[in-house]
């Protein structure tokens, strides 16, 4: 999980799920951007499972953010947005270093949101 901000080639922007009211009563929901922070952002490859998924058509990927402000909130309900190519990932799963200072953001790419 170490990184080196050399290696945040990318610029991702977390975006929170929010249901807000359409003015007639009914709520609508929408994803509204939390952060734009730069990160690293590499396929993944190995395991028999992640191999099934790839036949699957969804793509496990490994974005890699430094922990800190508005970035220090995300949990697995929101998602993140590469800015450069708009392509939207979900995020299944986050892990922190140990010593605070990154988080990597376990997510899929080619799944619904």
């Amino acid at each position: 999980m170490t990184a080196r901000v050399g290696q945040m080639r990318e610029v991702v922007r977390l975006q929170q799920y929010t249901e807000v009211d359409d003015g007639h009563g009914n709520t609508v929901g929408e994803y509204a951007d939390v952060a734009t922070i730069p990160a690293r952002i590499q396929s993944v490859k190995g395991s028999e499972q992640i191999l099934a998924g790839r036949l699957a058509g969804v793509q496990p990927i490994v974005i890699t953010i430094r922990n800190g402000g508005d970035a220090a909130a995300v949990n697995t309900d929101w998602r993140a947005v590469n800015d450069r190519t708009e392509e939207t990932y979900n995020i299944r799963s986050i892990i922190r270093s140990e010593r605070g200072d990154w988080i990597d953001l376990l997510v899929e790419a080619g799944v619904a949101t």
